[in-house]
């Protein structure tokens, strides 16, 4: 056989073995540009969950604890077993190996076994979290730094599992256990995730009714018997949900009446002083319903007040991840990085927006925050021709240039008449003389 002959068949016998890659992922890997600008903003640090940093060794640790919540969580439900949870990931195991942006090189067993381990430590988690006080003594849970630290690994794009893997094993352990079917997943993953919010996305009264059944709940108030049994399968927001970090996206976003708006060609703003000291723009409180309903009306440019915490950078790092590598997902959280760098320039603006109460800011040092904001988009693509903010920046620029131009016409009218009057002034002088010597003169005269 010749030389190309056997090249030709080795090329072949490589085409015949090339495996194919996911169409519809939603778990990625995130994009080289973007890691390079920060590497830190999106690795975990204390868990891995998924198998993109599954073999870490700072992550090692923390598979004790897994095993340890494993266990804890096949006790809460004697009806179902670990075979009952394995067969479960089983029938799912494909689906969820379509998730992935890349080919996962794990065996059969060792991808299950990694499912069950992270969705089981998950939601024992999360339900250790919704009973703190019954689980206070909790090494994951009394010592405030690793709590955050679990709660941001969570969250990043890299450290993921399908939400229906979560759904699935909420639901079994639903099964004949009227305590666990007292719990929603999503009410579960809010609560978890709650104190990392950008912005409150649940109105006031749904809070509260949620507050009320769970103080029936732990006071028996409520006939658990009757819940229904798979009211995780029901659920509607579940349905279009990837996973965690796209969970607490979808907390932040408008809702469909408000969404199409403000779409159109990315225009630039002013800054905040700028805005301020020279469009006579006024900042106001804006909306507790919605980070992004951010409206314009006369001269007020009302904005929804925005906690700033040491989590921040990382998980607005990894929306920004998640929107540029997924193309079925609108790009809001892109969209108002771009809006606020714009406001953002220096921390004077910080201030500007902290005094009105705009930027909750939990560093304290307003530096920090312009900072986050300044590097927040290197290496970004923003959406120039359907940018979210289009109307509202558009609006406020206009008001902006016609504020400043009238400012200006004002400015040369007033500056104009003084210029004339003294380049007048010798000749008035000369006049107003003359006719005080003559008034003197006819004076005399008499």
């Amino acid at each position: 056989m010749s030389g190309v002959s056997m090249l030709v068949e080795s090329i072949e016998k490589e085409l015949q073995q090339v495996p194919t890659l996911p169409s519809n992922c939603t778990i990625y890997r995130v994009p080289v540009m973007l890691r390079k600008v920060k590497p830190e903003a999106y690795t975990p640090h204390l868990v891995t969950i998924g198998p993109f940093h599954r073999n870490k060794q700072h992550l090692k640790p923390m598979e004790t604890h897994k095993l340890q919540y494993l266990n804890e969580f096949l006790r809460r439900n004697s009806q179902v077993n670990v075979v009952d949870y394995i067969n479960a990931l089983t029938d799912l195991e494909e689906k969820a190996r379509k998730c992935y942006s890349e080919i996962i090189n794990l065996k059969k067993d060792e991808f299950i076994k990694m499912l069950l381990m992270d969705g089981c430590f998950i939601l024992e988690l999360f339900l250790r979290r919704d009973r703190w006080e019954q689980y206070r003594e909790d090494p994951l849970l009394s010592k405030t730094w690793m709590s955050r630290t679990i709660m941001r690994d969570l969250i990043l794009l890299e450290n993921q599992i399908p939400f229906f893997v979560l759904q699935k094993l909420k639901t079994l352990l639903n099964r004949g256990n009227s305590e666990a079917r007292a719990t929603h997943l999503n009410y579960l993953s809010r609560t978890f995730f709650g104190e990392m919010m950008l912005h409150r996305r649940e109105s006031f009264g749904r809070l509260f009714l949620e507050g009320i059944f769970r103080v029936a709940r732990d006071r028996n108030l409520i006939d658990f018997e009757n819940l229904p049994e798979n009211e995780e399968e029901s659920d509607d927001q579940n349905d279009e949900t990837r996973h965690l970090l796209d969970f607490v996206r979808q907390l932040h976003l408008p809702s469909s009446s408000t969404a199409s708006q403000n779409y159109g060609n990315f225009r630039s703003i002013h800054s905040a002083t700028e805005l301020h000291d020279q469009g006579k723009v006024k900042f106001k409180w804006g909306s507790q319903t919605c980070l992004f309903e951010i409206t314009f009306n006369r001269q007020d440019l009302s904005i929804p007040p925005i906690k700033i915490g040491d989590w921040t950078e990382s998980f607005l790092r990894n929306l920004i991840a998640y929107e540029q590598s997924h193309s079925d997902c609108t790009k809001y959280v892109t969209a108002y990085a771009a809006f606020m760098d714009g406001l953002i320039v220096s921390p004077k603006d910080v201030e500007l927006l902290q005094k009105n109460k705009i930027i909750d800011n939990l560093f304290g040092r307003p530096e920090k925050v312009s900072e986050l904001f300044n590097k927040l988009l290197e290496e970004v693509t923003i959406p120039f021709d359907n940018f979210y903010f289009s109307g509202i920046s558009e609006e406020v620029e206009t008001y902006y240039e016609m504020i400043k131009e009238s400012s200006m016409h004002y400015y040369h009218f007033n500056t104009s008449w003084a210029w004339g009057f003294l380049k007048r002034l010798p000749y008035l002088l000369v006049i107003f003389t003359f006719l005080i010597f003559a008034m003197k003169w006819r004076n005399i005269s008499k």
